[in-house]
């Protein structure tokens, strides 16, 4: 089995509104989605590991205005183009008050011994 990295909570969750729990909790819920972008690749590439930061912006409604690649050492663009393309799929809980809410979630892809 492989890792597509969970850490137990968001690097940064903004002040639109959103408890970090409640952001964890759609996380968690599409974590196979980031996990086939992961081993699909590990089929060609079977040593392939690394880390991916993403930031994206959850707008008023609950979904996801904007990605963006903050910080990667994983080298295969595929993985990466299709992680950012699974969360901006994701949709959130609408923000209490309305704006929108920042967040910062790393990525740590291994394979399991």
């Amino acid at each position: 089995m492989n890792d597509a990295g969970s850490p137990t909570e968001p690097a940064d969750a903004g002040s639109g509104g959103l408890d970090k729990s409640v952001i964890m909790e759609v996380i968690h819920a599409h974590t196979g989605q980031i996990k086939f972008c992961y081993e699909r690749e590990l089929q060609d590439a079977p040593t392939l590991k690394g880390n991916l930061k993403i930031h994206w912006l959850i707008g008023p409604d609950g979904s996801v205005k904007s990605v963006d690649v903050i910080e990667k050492s994983i080298p295969n663009d595929a993985v990466i183009q299709c992680v950012v393309g699974q969360v901006k799929k994701w949709k959130f809980p609408a923000p209490e008050g309305g704006g929108d809410v920042n967040v910062t979630f790393p990525w740590v892809f291994t394979v399991a011994p």
